[in-house]
């Protein structure tokens, strides 16, 4: 009897929950409506056609079947630029003082 109460809960908080993402506006749109355009973006589209092909790599493998191994390069990094360092900040003057910012108590 417990466990029947206990999924009569979670099945009206479900409901709730849902109903909520359909019905109540957050800003000019919907949960669900705000849902819809996330997933209609080319970036979303893009990562969904990725996971199909992973998908169907993964199943190729576990069943057995043989696929062609693309070589893959190592991801080149990008360059860092390189710039020649200044002596301004190493000069006598900048070891004069305290800076405004040392508060003394």
């Amino acid at each position: 009897m417990f466990s029947f109460g206990r999924r009569a809960i979670d099945l009206a908080v479900l409901f709730l929950a849902v109903y909520a993402l359909a019905v109540v506006p957050l800003g000019r749109r919907t949960g669900l409506e705000h849902l819809r355009a996330i997933f209609r973006t080319q970036a979303a589209r893009d990562a969904g056609r990725e996971l199909g092909h992973a998908a169907e790599r993964l199943g190729r493998r576990l069943l057995g079947e043989s696929e062609p191994i693309t070589p893959r390069g190592k991801p080149g990094a990008p360059s860092i630029p390189h710039r020649p360092t200044s002596n301004a900040v190493v000069t006598p003057a900048a070891f004069a003082g305290p800076d405004a910012s040392v508060v003394t108590p």
